[in-house]
């Protein structure tokens, strides 16, 4: 299982998604909903391909009061050594977001635009043996 992303996916519930970041678009709060309150999504994976450079920052959080970071990407307008790609990769297990908590892709200011690919799943937490949470 080792390496295997999809496992986790298979055996809890794919919550895998893009985000495709328009023009004027600022931020996308919701960008991924756990099924309810007792259930926890594990970031798996994170991609962000920028077609368009802006002099912003990308932020991937949760919606919990302490806000969990998963990542933030600070750009330059376009130039010469601009990555066009940024991942971060938490592995196959991945990392939690908070309980019950959904996932956002927000930017300081609209300007990025670009696509970021979600690797995630969810899984019950309430109800499951302590060895499994």
């Amino acid at each position: 299982m080792l390496g295997d992303y999809s496992e986790f996916q298979r055996r809890y519930a794919s919550k895998t998604t893009d985000v495709e970041i328009l023009v004027g678009t600022q931020n996308y709060a919701d960008a991924i909903v756990p099924k309810n309150t007792s259930h926890q999504l594990w970031i798996q994976k994170i991609s962000l391909v920028i077609a368009t450079h802006a002099a912003h920052t990308v932020s991937f959080v949760d919606t919990s009061s302490t806000t969990i970071k998963f990542g933030a990407h600070t750009d330059a307008v376009a130039g010469a050594g601009i990555l066009d790609a940024i991942v971060y990769d938490f592995g196959p297990k991945g990392k939690p977001a908070g309980v019950g908590k959904n996932f956002s892709v927000l930017q300081d200011a609209a300007g990025i635009i670009g696509t970021v690919h979600i690797e995630a799943y969810e899984r019950p937490i309430s109800g499951l043996p302590a060895s499994l949470q």
